[in-house]
């Protein structure tokens, strides 16, 4: 039932985040083992961190 879909990254962040490589990276997170998968991630963060402060939308 849909009653228990959310969209937030506390409810199921694994989803979230296997999203995420998807439409930034075009990968297949279930090809990655856990390193490259935690890697990828990282690497993802430190891209919109960066993004935020370019765009002058970060603290």
């Amino acid at each position: 039932m849909l009653t228990s879909a959310n969209g937030e990254f506390q409810s199921n962040f694994i989803l979230y985040i296997d999203l995420q490589l998807r439409y930034h990276f075009g990968l297949d997170p279930s090809q990655l083992d856990d390193d490259q998968w935690a890697q990828h991630w990282a690497i993802l963060e430190d891209i919109r961190r960066n993004e935020a402060k370019q765009l002058g939308l970060s603290r």
